[in-house]
This record gives structure tokens, sequence and C-alpha cells, in this order.
């Protein structure tokens, strides 16, 4: 969420408490005064220091928001307020494995990394860094086992040489914990 706040001000520069300021959202998806985003226009008088303020509550998807605030005892005195949303920090990491290996086959491994909402993190610029858990017959493509996300994921291949009935893979993030 953001603060959006605007100054009335008189003809002679002076401060101009009680006037009324609509706030209209002109696109996006944000809304007014609840998380809830749906309240897409909403009426404000302003204080003893001729501010007017609304809390924009914002997606959590990518997304650009244009809010106007207008003067309302005036025809056309307004102004245009664009707010981004830009989804980037990485709550948690998901990983998906194939439930039956086969030793030596290649098997693709995937790890979706999400934002605190659950919205796949397509703006990160994190590293994903693939590690065998006490498995040591296991070995990722690309060797490293590192790879930067593209759009919220990353794509390896993993093959075990040896079969066993329990492997475990460790993803993590750079800069956050680990997945197992």
């Amino acid at each position: 969420s953001v603060d959006l706040v605007v100054v009335v001000k008189d003809r002679f520069n002076n401060l101009a408490s009680s006037s009324v300021v609509r706030f209209t959202r002109v696109g996006g998806t944000g809304g007014f005064n609840d998380t809830s985003r749906t309240t897409s226009d909403t009426l404000i008088t302003t204080n003893g220091q001729g501010q007017a303020s609304v809390r924009l509550f914002t997606s959590t998807v990518p997304v650009s928001n244009i809010i106007k605030a207008k003067l309302q005892s005036t025809a056309n005195d307004s102004v245009l307020f664009t707010v981004k949303t830009e989804p980037r920090a990485i709550s948690s990491l998901v990983m998906t494995v194939g439930a039956n290996w086969v030793a030596g086959v290649a098997q693709a491994v995937t790890v979706n990394a999400y934002d605190q909402f659950g919205n796949l993190t397509t703006n990160a610029v994190n590293n994903i860094q693939l590690t065998p858990v006490a498995s040591p017959s296991l070995t990722f493509t690309p060797a490293s086992g590192l790879l930067p996300l593209s759009g919220g994921v990353a794509s390896f291949t993993a093959r075990d040489t040896s079969a066993k009935s329990f492997m475990q893979i460790q993803a993590t993030a750079s800069g956050i914990g680990t997945q197992t």
C-alpha cells in the first residue's frame, strides 16, 4: 500500500481546509481505504493543513495504477499519480520433482519462487542453487546446480547414478532460505 497526499491551496497560496478532493482510479487494479481494493472512487475532505490523503492498496502482481485527484469545487484542477507495483521479494520456494526415479535417467526438477501473497515472483532476479543432501551420487545440469530465475522459475535436470529409496535435494535462493 501507499499513501497519496495532495495539498490544496487557494489563489493566494493559502492552505485550504475543508475542501473536497475526489480520488479516482483511472487505470490499474488498486483500491482505496481497505485491502479488498474494491473502492475505486472516494471523496476526502482536506484537513487544517490543506491536505487530503488516501491509502492506495495495490495489487500483488505487476501493474501500473493511475490515480486522479481532482478538487471538486473547480472544473479542471487535478493531478495524476502513477504507482507501479512490481513484486520481487521471494517469500517461499516450491520444488517439483518426479515421484519415481530410475537410476541413471535424467529427471526434471523445477523450482518456483513466490512472494508473500503466493504470486509467482516474475521480476525476481535471484539465483537458485540446488544441492544434494546425503546423496553423493546425485548430479545436476548445469553441473554447478546454479541457475538464475527466469519469470520466477528455474528448471534443472537431475540424475542419480545409484538406485535408493530416499533422496533429498535442497534449493536455495540467493539471499533467501532453503526448501528441501
